[in-house]
């Protein structure tokens, strides 16, 4: 007699909640990860800016590099 093994839905590689579409890459993501978004780009300082989480809400942001000393920040 053959055991039987529950289905579980794929998860996020970036943050672990159910997966329901696949990057560029094949690894599966979430509606919010879908795209993979561009890492760096110009700061008005002249640094770099990168992508950040912000930790309350879980939202992406563009943040320097240069932290603290600018304080600059985009929404995506």
């Amino acid at each position: 007699m053959r055991r039987r093994i529950p289905y579980s839905p794929p998860k996020c590689t970036v943050c672990g909640t159910q997966a329901l579409a696949f990057a560029k890459n094949k690894e599966p993501r979430c509606v919010r990860h879908q795209q993979d978004p561009p890492q760096t780009k110009q700061c008005k300082c002249g640094g770099l800016m990168a992508v950040r989480e912000n930790k309350k809400n879980h939202s992406f942001f563009w943040g320097c590099t240069n932290f603290p000393r600018c304080l600059e920040t985009e929404t995506m």
